[in-house]
């Protein structure tokens, strides 16, 4: 779970819905930067940390499973079980998954 540090604005619900909000977001490898601005002030600025060990969490998987797989016996392989060939790697899913998860969570309570 990403954690969130965020600095919210002392201001009335009443005067956020009155104002275009605008959404920037800073991609980063390690670090989103998150920043909600009205015309005149920033209302709201959170940095999230991302999960930067998919890849060897995988690589550990993978060996538990094959290890797994070596202490049974021979089975006749079954073909309707494939995936499609059309995949973004778990890394690239986790990363894109964040982003929305993230501005769905900022639009839940700053309506844009």
């Amino acid at each position: 779970m990403p954690t969130f540090r965020s600095k919210l604005s002392p201001t009335g619900q009443k005067e956020i819905l009155d104002r275009p909000l605008t959404l920037g977001i800073d991609t980063g490898y390690k670090i989103i930067g998150v920043s909600v601005m009205s015309s005149d002030k920033e209302l709201l600025s959170a940095e999230i940390q991302l999960r930067t060990d998919v890849s060897e969490k995988l690589i550990d998987k993978h060996m538990y499973r094959r290890n797994r797989r070596n202490r049974l016996r021979y089975r006749q392989p079954r073909f309707l079980n494939r995936k499609n060939a059309i995949s973004l790697a778990p890394s690239v899913l986790h990363k894109i998954n964040s982003h929305l998860r993230i501005i769905k969570w900022v639009n839940s309570f700053l309506p844009m």
